[in-house]
């Protein structure tokens, strides 16, 4: 198995803090574009993918909705899961 690529490393190669190399991954205005696009070349350079389950299990949020219907076909749930699917699409969570 191969060995799991930390922040930590992706910060020691780069001269910065893993709060830094986190908030990049993630788009953060807080970065300067420079040094975020610096980041996520070296993330993505040395194989580096982003664990949801681990960042669920610090955050305490998965970002998963979990819905249950009694008769998905009838017009009336399947409305509502439609309106349910949008809001979560807008809000970037999952379904």
């Amino acid at each position: 198995m191969a060995q799991k690529i930390k922040l930590s490393t992706i910060a020691d190669a780069l001269g910065v803090s893993t709060a830094t190399v986190s908030l990049a991954l993630r788009d953060s205005p807080l970065v300067a574009g420079g040094t975020r696009d610096r980041i996520k070349e070296h993330a993505r350079a040395i194989g580096y993918i982003y664990n949801r389950r681990a960042a669920s299990l610090r955050t305490s949020r998965s970002g998963i909705v979990g819905v249950v219907v009694h008769d998905i076909m009838n017009p009336f749930f399947a409305e509502i899961l439609r309106s349910i699917e949008s809001e979560l699409d807008r809000s970037r969570q999952t379904f």
